[in-house]
């Protein structure tokens, strides 16, 4: 285990290996070998975390945020629209960065979760994670951890596949599979939506996992729901309906996907329980 800058990175020399690159610290960390297999439970953690206001988003890429009474520029961690909770007065969470200078950064603070108020099937206020990186680390976490309740290993990340790039490549009970890895922010009376803004990547990387399964390899897409308080997830048809179709065309042809929600605290998102999925 090296310690680079901010960042645990971790080697496994067994049949998992997992490269990390995602600016999170890594505090807790188990490693067991049971019957020559890696099983690994990395948590990630942000760390010093700041409350502030949001005041206004004038590009995707900062937003203004009153923080200890100064109205402070802000990187935001997700090129969404966010329109649904991303309001004047909205509560967000913030990771200050004090190295930002030596980094060579254009701000010190990232916006990463966002409180929203009358939110979920309960209608209360909800802590969402808005990280748009963090699915992908709390996915190959949860597929380490054993997510999948199969026989994983070999875990990879970023994999090319003709001319698309796989979030996660590994093999499952001896068999190649692929996953790609989607992070939902958008809900409505707990019924979760993707995407929330028109996504012709996202319909490309679907039709690549089709052709992947339609050739014989296993393939995944996971809806990572960044919070709690969900009943069900839909592909948002009234924003983008060839990504609609083009999910339900893929599960027709033994692409599987995958709903979950997520444990959300100011310092951590974790994969947690299933959630039904309707096509």
């Amino acid at each position: 285990m090296v310690r680079s800058g901010r960042v645990l990175h971790t080697s496994v020399k067994s049949p998992l290996n997992l490269a990390f690159r995602h600016p999170l610290l890594y505090n807790n960390y188990d490693l067991q070998l049971k019957s020559g297999k890696a099983m690994v439970e990395i948590i990630m953690q942000y760390n010093n975390i700041v409350t502030g206001t949001f005041i206004k988003r004038p590009n995707r890429f900062i937003a203004h945020v009153l923080i200890d009474g100064r109205e402070t520029v802000c990187h935001v961690k997700n090129t969404g629209r966010l329109r649904e909770f991303l309001l004047p007065g909205a509560s967000l969470l913030l990771e200050f960065h004090p190295d930002a200078a030596l980094q060579g950064r254009k701000t010190a603070y990232s916006v990463i979760g966002v409180y929203k108020d009358n939110a979920g099937f309960e209608h209360k206020r909800l802590l969402i994670n808005m990280d748009s990186q963090a699915p992908n680390q709390a996915a190959a976490e949860w597929l380490a951890g054993g997510g999948l309740a199969s026989a994983v290993t070999n875990i990879k990340r970023e994999i090319i596949y003709h001319d698309s790039r796989f979030d996660l490549a590994f093999s499952e009970d001896g068999h190649p599979a692929f996953m790609e890895v989607k992070g939902v922010t958008l809900e409505q009376d707990g019924a979760a939506m993707f995407p929330d803004a028109p996504t012709e990547r996202g319909v490309k990387h679907i039709m690549e996992l089709r052709e992947a399964a339609l050739e014989g390899y296993r393939a995944y897409i996971l809806f990572v729901i960044q919070m709690k308080g969900i009943l069900s997830f839909s592909p948002n048809r009234n924003t983008h309906p060839e990504f609609a179709d083009a999910l339900k065309l893929a599960s027709e042809s033994g692409v599987r996907i995958l709903a979950r929600d997520c444990i959300v605290t100011e310092h951590t998102m974790k994969i947690d329980m299933p959630v039904n999925v309707i096509l």
